[in-house]
């Protein structure tokens, strides 16, 4: 029934010549269809390929194969699918001379030249393809990558835009929305790169470069919260990924999460030990934390690795030299890191450690400097204002005071400071007032009490550890007084009179050694200082090194001319050695140069205030520095006469030996090596009450020292 149906059917409706076409076509592209798949199973053959012409003598038409159906282009399609290039364009260009206008194949042979990097001749294409079929997607896409593999950023996110309108969800879609926010982020289109970055991460969630590019776009905008969700979701993916972690790590260091940071640190460094950044980074969390040698370790590090000494590298090191206490090491650095950029927070870190050093001129500029800059510095104002407070200069500091509270009236830190400055003023000079009336009254003691007030009030201010210096001096308190000028020492470090001061001390305490350590650094400021090559031939004959005492000696007569006083040591070093002869002929040499204020000034410096020295008191309270004399002695004739004495009894010329040590003790009484000669001398004459009275005097002088 079912074939009567049919045959009827055909009956009714006779096939046109036209239908008839369509049928032989059909059977035609059915034997086509089975010879692609016969080629698919058994390679390329060329035998299998059907001739048409046979088809078109039998059914009486001519036969035109689709492009989409023709060999060359099956071949194209063929080679670009197993990424043979080459092929791709030699089978491309053929099927082109045929079908100039194929957009397809243009798109094809485009793609392999972009493969081959050959980005003209692609672009060529894509202009041809376009002008062909402009409202179709791939071409756009394909002349977007190109622009961008040429560098035209404006041209390539104008023809991706296109494209995705056209079709967004293409294969291509995702790499183009990753090239326009690389285009738009370099053009500075922050919103722009965003929105494509946006749309790449709907599509693709989990896509590395466009969360760690918008993570890091983030950060740059200073939105740290949103870097970190995006690059804690990249490290999820990728947990191994430098760039991130490092970027992860400096956002945690930004927030103060310090043990988050170090963490993202030390795990970019397991994986590339010479990474600069997290090196640098690194070092300073280990700053932050007091691990002063781990972060040092890290300095040293990215050095090796080559890292450039930059402005931060070198604050982070002296602050890290602070933490250390190696200031001068701090200094240099600090030093170092302004001649490469001037920031305020530099001055301020430099400041900080001449103050630790006492050095209170030098940190005063640098804060004056990081005000400067930065005139809403709190630090650095707090600092200038404590520094002038230990200076006693408390005027400035109220009016820095005062300057700070017309800005922020409210901070009470000001205010505090302020009020112990009015404290400090008030009490500070009624204590030193009152030591002065004490001093004048000859109430030594009570005037170093009252001093001591002070300093607790302003600590190392010059002018009181001065004074203090010379009262402990004056009392014999000899350790009180050396950690006066040690103190003295580090406000002004290389002065002359403060060293010299110190060393005489020390030698008072028979600490010889680091009496010989102070003159040293004088002779090194100061190499024609005759007191002090003096001071030290006293420091070896007290050692038992008498050649090497006569040896300076003798070097520094030939140098200077015969002085007064380097004669009379040198004298007092024959005696010790028991040469009377070549020590009475220094020593009377010494004693006929009549006094010469120029010959002998350095001896005559009874407190040591030079023109480059401590000049820091008024012009009304400097000390007026004159030798005490008698008949024309001095204090060298005087000590060239104790020696001459010493010599005289050794040789039992007791009558001489009284006379000089009579006039010794005239000139200086409390002299205790004239007491000790003076009294050997009685006891030997059998004068023992006055031998009894001169060695209990000088035991008691010396029981004054050593306390």
């Amino acid at each position: 029934m079912h074939s009567s149906r049919v045959n009827k059917f055909n009956q009714q409706e006779p096939h046109s010549p036209k239908s008839n076409n369509y049928l032989h076509l059909n059977k035609f592209m059915d034997l086509l269809t089975i010879n692609n798949y016969s080629r698919s199973q058994n390679g390329l053959n060329h035998q299998n390929v059907v001739d048409p012409s046979p088809f078109s003598r039998s059914y009486g038409f001519s036969i035109k194969i689709p492009k989409k159906f023709h060999p060359t282009k099956q071949k194209a399609n063929k080679a670009l699918k197993s990424k043979n290039f080459e092929d791709v364009i030699k089978y491309s260009t053929e099927f082109l001379d045929k079908y100039p206008n194929s957009y397809s194949i243009r798109c094809d042979r485009s793609e392999a030249y972009m493969n081959l990097k050959e980005y003209e001749n692609a672009r060529r294409d894509l202009d041809a393809a376009i002008r062909y079929k402009q409202k179709k997607e791939r071409g756009y896409y394909l002349r977007g990558m190109v622009h961008d593999k040429l560098n035209n950023s404006h041209d390539s996110i104008r023809d991706l835009s296109i494209a995705i309108k056209i079709k967004f969800n293409d294969h291509l879609t995702l790499e183009a929305l990753k090239i326009c926010a690389k285009h738009h982020r370099d053009l500075g289109n922050f919103n722009d790169a965003m929105e494509n970055l946006d749309s790449a991460l709907r599509l693709e969630g989990h896509d590395v470069w466009a969360l760690k590019t918008r993570g890091t776009m983030f950060f740059e905008k200073g939105k740290h919260s949103l870097a970190l969700k995006d690059l804690t979701a990249l490290l999820k993916i990728e947990g191994t990924n430098i760039e991130a972690l490092q970027l992860r790590g400096t956002i945690y260091m930004k927030s103060k999460r310090h043990d988050s940071a170090l963490n993202d640190f030390n795990k970019a460094l397991q994986l590339k030990p010479n990474l600069l950044t997290s090196l640098a980074n690194r070092s300073k969390i280990f700053r932050i934390q007091k691990r002063y040698v781990d972060a040092l370790g890290d300095i040293d590090k990215y050095i090796k690795f080559g890292g450039e000494l930059n402005a931060s590298v070198l604050k982070n090191r002296g602050l890290v030299y602070r933490g250390l206490a190696r200031s001068k090491e701090a200094l240099t650095d600090f030093t170092a890191a302004l001649q490469r950029e001037k920031k305020g927070s530099i001055f301020r870190h430099r400041a900080h450690t001449y103050r630790t050093l006492r050095q209170y001129q030098e940190a005063l500029y640098d804060l004056d400097q990081a005000i400067e800059i930065n005139k809403s510095d709190k630090e650095a104002i707090a600092m200038r204002n404590q520094i002038y407070t230990q200076l006693n200069r408390f005027d400035d500091a109220l009016k820095g005071l005062t300057m700070s509270l017309l800005v922020t009236p409210d901070d009470v830190n000001a205010l505090a400071d302020r009020g112990e400055v009015y404290y400090a003023m008030e009490n500070a000079k009624s204590f030193e007032l009152r030591a002065a009336i004490h001093e004048k009254l000859g109430n030594c003691q009570e005037a170093c009490i009252d001093l001591n007030r002070v300093l607790q009030l302003v600590p190392d201010n010059l002018e009181i550890l001065l004074k203090r210096a010379t009262l402990c001096e004056r009392l014999k308190k000899y350790q009180e007084c050396l950690d006066d000028w040690t103190s003295i020492l580090k406000l002004k470090p290389n002065d002359v009179q403060a060293l010299q001061n110190r060393g005489k001390i020390f030698m008072k305490l028979c600490r010889f050694e680091e009496a010989k350590s102070d003159f040293d650094q004088i002779l090194k400021l100061d190499s024609q200082n005759i007191e002090i090559i003096a001071l030290r031939a006293e420091i070896l004959k007290e050692q038992n090194k008498y050649d090497e005492a006569i040896k300076e000696l003798t070097d520094a007569i030939n140098q200077f001319g015969n002085k007064c006083h380097l004669l009379a040591i040198r004298g007092g070093v024959y005696m010790m050695k028991k040469e009377y002869n070549e020590s009475l002929q220094d020593l009377n040499g010494a004693l006929d140069i009549e006094y010469n204020s120029s010959d002998d000034s350095q001896s005559l410096k009874e407190l040591g205030f030079t023109s480059n020295s401590l000049n820091f008191l008024d012009n009304e309270e400097k000390v007026e520095v004159k030798e005490a004399s008698t008949n024309g002695y001095t204090k060298s004739h005087v000590l060239a006469l104790c020696y001459r004495g010493s010599v005289y009894r050794n040789k039992n010329d007791y009558d001489k030996a009284l006379i000089d040590l009579n006039t010794v003790l005239t000139n200086d009484p409390n002299n205790t090596f004239a007491l000790y000669e003076r009294s050997s001398i009685f006891r030997d004459t059998k004068r023992f009450d006055e031998a009894w009275m001169d060695i209990e005097r000088a035991l008691k002088l010396d029981a004054d020292v050593d306390a």
